[in-house]
């Protein structure tokens, strides 16, 4: 299919850009050969980065060498194998490899009918053929590159956006991961601190039930000899009032027996002293036990105020007990939360590994790219070489043509050489045979004239 024909404006705005190269509309009309290859070779130097420099220097022709024998130039060899004298074809391998270039872009454009008489002999409509060929597959590359460096771009763009808003996220699940784990080590601290509190409570508690109970005993075992010994003075008192009785009973008998009297006072009193005695013992371990009584209700009350205390302790513990169960929720709820944290993070290392395997897989498409790139330049290489073969087999095939029309033009220019001396030759000997022929004329009509007519019918 061949390509769509540039406007004049769009060669010129194209051209003009190149390196060294200024174009005038004539120059499309009636392009010159020294024009066409100055436009072509800043073409061959923009489409593939050689110059006419880098073409001599490649093929390593020096028209200095005296000795073309020993040289290693491989187009020098092609050429010494069709050429008869290589080294006067020094100019001419340059210009073909010059040609062979510029073939090479215009048939990657699509142009298959450029031949070496359009550097020769260009045309204006040819030349704006190839010349719209060579800008169409310029833009179609340049519209690829950018259209693939367009999707590259935007799938970066949005890999790079993917993973801002990971590495947000992460941020934030570390900030709240770490503040949870602060809070979750304070709250440790609170029931670990709570949980020694209550055992000491605990224990104190225990010790303090240990001796109310024991207290408790006493104080029963000690209102039972407190009633016994109240039991035992009232007795003592009802004693005491007989012995007065029969004291009084005997100070009316004092008059009738004094000497009985006396002794049975002296019994009395012995008796008496000894009742005092014991009833002074009596109230002595009634005070006794009254001070007991009064040191066990003392311990009472203080038994009462410490389970009181207890009861005070036990309601502290129940609260405590409910603060460490609301601890173990808010506990559980930290475990709770540790595993949504856990699972953020299995998110997020999930997340890092999807972005990695995102990062792999853009590199896997790159080096598959890459790949595939290689293996198109490697076809393309082996294509470009067999191009080159039969190209190189054409160019020699041409380079013998062209040596041959040259030649052709020499024997050709020589055969008109010769033709016009020939001719030239012959025009003179022309005119030198009509002089002599005008003078032989003469002559002969001079001799006529000057010989006697003989009668031939007598001999």
């Amino acid at each position: 299919m061949q390509a769509p024909i540039a406007s004049t404006k769009e060669l010129l705005d194209f051209l003009n850009q190149l390196e060294d190269i200024q174009v005038i509309t004539e120059t499309f009309k009636n392009p010159r050969p020294d024009d066409v290859r100055r436009i072509y070779s800043a073409l061959v130097t923009h489409v593939l980065d050689i110059r006419t420099e880098d073409i001599i220097n490649q093929n390593n022709l020096q028209k200095n060498s005296a000795d073309y024998s020993t040289t290693s130039i491989s187009n020098y060899n092609e050429a010494s194998y069709v050429l008869t004298n290589p080294e006067e074809h020094v100019d001419s391998v340059i210009e073909m490899e010059f040609y062979k270039y510029i073939q090479k872009i215009l048939t990657s454009s699509g142009y298959m009918e450029f031949s070496f008489k359009d550097l020769i002999s260009p045309t204006g409509p040819r030349f704006v053929k190839q010349l719209s060929a060579i800008l169409n597959l310029l833009r179609f590359r340049e519209h690829y590159a950018l259209k693939e460096y367009e999707t590259m771009m935007f799938d970066a763009t949005a890999y790079e956006v993917q993973k801002e808003e990971l590495e947000k996220s992460l941020d934030a699940d570390t900030i709240l991961l770490s503040r949870l784990r602060e809070k979750n080590q304070n709250i440790n601290s609170s029931i670990k601190s709570l949980k020694s509190e209550t055992t000491e409570l605990t224990q104190t508690l225990r010790e303090l039930d240990i001796n109310r109970v024991k207290l408790e005993q006493e104080a029963a075992r000690l209102q039972k000899i407190n009633a016994t010994n109240a039991q035992t003075l009232a007795n003592e008192k009802e004693q005491v009032t007989k012995l007065q009785a029969e004291c009084d009973i005997l100070q009316t008998q004092i008059v009738h027996n004094p000497e009985e009297l006396k002794k049975k006072i002296i019994e009395l009193r012995t008796t008496i002293e000894k009742t005092r005695a014991q009833q002074q013992d009596k109230e002595n371990t009634r005070q006794n036990i009254l001070r007991e009584r009064d040191g066990i209700r003392k311990l009472d009350k203080d038994t009462q105020s410490a389970v009181k205390s207890l009861y005070d302790y036990e309601k502290e513990a129940n609260r405590r007990t409910q603060q460490l169960k609301s601890m173990q929720d808010k506990n559980n709820m930290i475990e709770e939360l540790q595993e949504d944290c856990n699972q953020l993070l299995g998110n997020k290392q999930h997340l890092i590994r999807q972005t990695k395997n995102l990062e792999n897989k853009i590199d896997n498409l790159k080096n598959a790219n890459q790949q595939k790139q290689k293996m198109s330049m490697q076809t393309l290489s082996d294509l470009k070489n067999k191009k080159v073969k039969v190209t190189e087999e054409v160019d020699a095939i041409q380079r013998r043509i062209y040596e041959v029309q040259v030649a052709i033009a020499k024997k050709r220019q020589q055969g008109e050489d010769i033709s016009r001396n020939h001719n030239a030759e012959m025009l003179q000997m022309k005119q030198e045979y009509e002089g002599l022929s005008s003078v032989v004329r003469n002559v002969h009509q001079r001799l006529y004239d000057r010989t006697p007519l003989v009668d031939m019918t007598n001999h």
